[in-house]
């Protein structure tokens, strides 16, 4: 599996898209690196009852999926 645990700031919250009346957004999740430089993953999530605000510092865990 492709489990991964992450946490970091949550910025450049946007409207993403919508799925049977279920809105998206997408955020750059900005994630420190043993080099002492930034990571930024894109994230995309669903609106939720506390939602995500600009700043706030997040943890979340989940699965990578990617492209070769």
């Amino acid at each position: 599996m492709n489990d991964i645990i992450l946490r970091g700031l949550i910025k450049n919250i946007q409207y993403s898209h919508s799925i049977n009346d279920v809105e998206y957004n997408k955020a750059d999740l900005i994630v420190p690196n043993n080099k002492g430089n930034d990571d930024i993953i894109d994230l995309k999530f669903k609106k939720c009852i506390r939602p995500i605000q600009e700043n706030d510092l997040i943890s979340l865990t989940g699965t990578i999926r990617s492209f070769s």
